[in-house]
């Protein structure tokens, strides 16, 4: 349960997606991302073609540009 002046995004049934035509910014004193399977990070040009992607998954991480 989020505390007093907290602010809590889930979707308990189902997928959370954030999408802004801009940037999204995250601004913490720490960050915690939590995943039981993998985590992906992908860079792509304008016209959606993949440049670089970053994946942590199964104790192994793949970088590739």
């Amino acid at each position: 349960m989020p505390e007093a002046g907290d602010l809590e995004l889930a979707a308990p049934a189902g997928n959370l997606a954030l999408r802004a035509a801009g940037s999204v910014a995250v601004e913490a004193g720490a960050v915690a991302i939590r995943s039981r399977i993998g985590i992906g990070l992908t860079v792509e040009t304008p016209d959606g073609a993949t440049q670089s992607v970053l994946t942590l998954e199964g104790g192994t991480a793949r970088l590739a540009a």
